[in-house]
């Protein structure tokens, strides 16, 4: 099954009748984390009228949803939040809709509309990448290697997490398919390279 998310931090602003409404779109992979950003986002916005949200993660194979109308009416902002990210098929995200109050009431109606055309705005912008299962491997191997090893993997469009230099070169690789590792061990194994092999993870893949 196909898992869509997004890729980046992104966030956009309206106004509505003198109340501005500042979307935000994070990536969020479990409730730890979501907590952890809606408390940074209430310290910056710690004057806002409310900061509404919605998410929807993916924690040991369950799927948990959430939303807040953090003061509003009933169902006028988290519901809407969140009914924008499922119909956009979204998972492992968080929208938060920050709203400073302008002195206009726009009603109950008015706040659906408000809040859903906020979050539908950000995620139009969002960059959708899929949620797909990596495999990170360490590439160890000596300094007059560099450029051989630099060259294959460009060439071959491996993605380097990280770069360690200390007795010998340490390189942090992502691969996505566990039968390709074998092929780059053929490729490169020569070039004196030891593969320790650090386990899978879950990522983001742009599509």
């Amino acid at each position: 099954m196909e898992i869509k998310t997004i890729f980046e931090k992104l966030n956009n602003q309206i106004v509505i009748d003198k109340s501005k409404f500042i979307a935000y779109l994070f990536p969020c992979d479990n409730k730890e984390q979501a907590n952890d950003i809606l408390a940074s986002l209430r310290k910056e916005h710690e004057f806002a009228t409310h900061v509404c949200y919605a998410y929807i993660v993916i924690e040991d194979g369950v799927i948990l949803y959430k939303s807040s109308d953090d003061g509003e009416p009933s169902q006028t902002a988290g519901a809407p939040i969140l009914n924008v990210i499922k119909r956009n098929n979204l998972t492992n995200v968080l929208c938060a809709v920050v709203r400073y109050f302008g002195g206009i009431k726009l009603g109950a109606g008015g706040l659906v509309r408000a809040y859903t055309n906020s979050a539908a705005l950000v995620v139009n912008d969002a960059t959708i990448v899929t949620l797909v299962d990596a495999y990170k491997y360490k590439l160890v191997f000596p300094y007059e290697r560099i450029k051989d090893i630099d060259k294959y993997l460009e060439v071959n469009q491996v993605e380097i997490l990280e770069k360690e230099y200390d007795m010998k070169v340490g390189y942090t690789i992502l691969n996505y398919d566990i039968n390709d590792i074998e092929n780059i061990k053929n490729k490169i194994s020569y070039l004196g390279v030891e593969f320790i092999e650090l386990g899978k993870i879950t990522t983001r893949k742009k599509v």
